[in-house]
């Protein structure tokens, strides 16, 4: 078949990327060729504007390392975007078989961005097509902001098939269009590490403590990390997000995150894809999001709720943890077999 993926693929985000990259890898295993939607970058993070107003202002702070660090991020993510085959909406429309919208949160419909374009996020101009979706999330989008909106509706009720990747997401579809959809795992969950240890890109650095925050940090909980680091004689990597105190800071880019979290001694993170990483190279970790529904749906299902971290002074009790690997895989097994099963069914296979 002829797939169009309608996801974010081209935001400077790693996790974004990554559940594009495996979905596309999923289905191009499976003899499917593989486009992406046009995504128009205005007003995005991979707006080439935004990148040029940052870098004043860091310029004007004397922020030079992050000046610098804009522009890298920029060229890092042009670069990854050319794993991708990009489609325009007009091409989609007669060369496509089926549409597969999703993963990520593109029905958080609480965010401008993607109310504005929710046509095309709820796949409503390919309704002549099979539209279905995989791994959709609303994050933490009020049940009303969906419920009063009649395009959301009518794009929900449309779909052909539907899935979504939490919980919370599926108790607000089941009650928009009185379906019990399947919640399946994220694409970045379909491969095996051995897919992701064929694309990262390589680095001299081993055995440290990473840091995969979004967000700024707390000075307690920068000097609950200083203190760990001193036991553990670990040095601190920040991937991301730039901290003067920590020995390695890391630019994003998608293939040097796979790198950086296969080679780290643990893991500290308040991110969805930097839990689901974390997994996928069992890691220990500690999750700090714990007010992301996403977030605290997943470690449930896979029995991890124990890493979550609501209080900094548990910091190190956690970190100190072991994880059985073996009986998460077994239960990641069972989930990615009904998500595969899922998939296969929607695409008539």
């Amino acid at each position: 078949m002829k797939i169009c993926i309608i996801t974010v693929y081209n935001s400077e985000n790693c996790g974004s990327f990554l559940q594009a990259y495996a979905l596309k890898t999923k289905l191009e295993s499976l003899g499917h060729t593989v486009t992406f939607l046009k995504r128009d970058v205005k007003g995005t993070s991979h707006s080439a504007s935004k990148h040029l107003t940052e870098s004043l202002k860091r310029f004007l702070k004397a922020r030079f390392w992050e000046m610098r660090g804009e522009w890298i991020r920029y060229n890092n993510f042009n670069k990854a975007v050319r794993e991708f085959k990009i489609t325009d909406e007009a091409s989609a429309k007669n060369g496509i078989d089926c549409f597969i919208i999703g993963s990520d949160t593109i029905w958080n419909f609480s965010n401008s961005y993607f109310y504005d374009k929710r046509r095309t996020y709820l796949g409503i101009d390919f309704t002549e097509n099979k539209v279905i979706s995989y791994a959709a999330s609303v994050a933490n989008t009020e049940y009303s902001v969906l419920s009063e909106d009649d395009v959301i509706k009518k794009g929900l009720n449309s779909l052909d098939s539907i899935s979504v990747r939490d919980e919370y997401t599926k108790t607000i579809v089941d009650r928009l269009t009185g379906r019990n959809v399947p919640i399946v795992v994220d694409p970045t969950l379909l491969l095996d590490v051995s897919d992701y240890r064929k694309i990262q890109a390589e680095d001299s650095c081993k055995d440290y403590i990473l840091i995969y925050c979004f967000g700024k940090m707390s000075e307690v909980r920068k000097n609950k990390i200083l203190e760990i680091k001193k036991k553990t004689g670990k040095k601190i990597v920040s991937f991301g997000e730039y901290y003067s105190w920590a020995d390695k800071n890391i630019v994003y880019d998608p293939f040097r995150f796979l790198y950086f979290f296969d080679n780290a001694y643990a893991v500290l993170t308040n991110t969805f894809h930097g839990t689901i990483f974390s997994i996928i190279y069992h890691k220990k970790f500690v999750e700090f999001g714990v007010n992301k529904k996403k977030i605290v749906n997943l470690l449930d299902e896979l029995g991890l709720s124990a890493q979550l971290c609501d209080s900094d002074d548990n910091i190190e009790k956690i970190l100190n943890q072991e994880i059985d690997y073996n009986e998460i895989e077994k239960k990641l097994a069972d989930m990615k077999l009904k998500s595969m099963e899922y998939l296969l069914g929607s695409l008539g296979e």
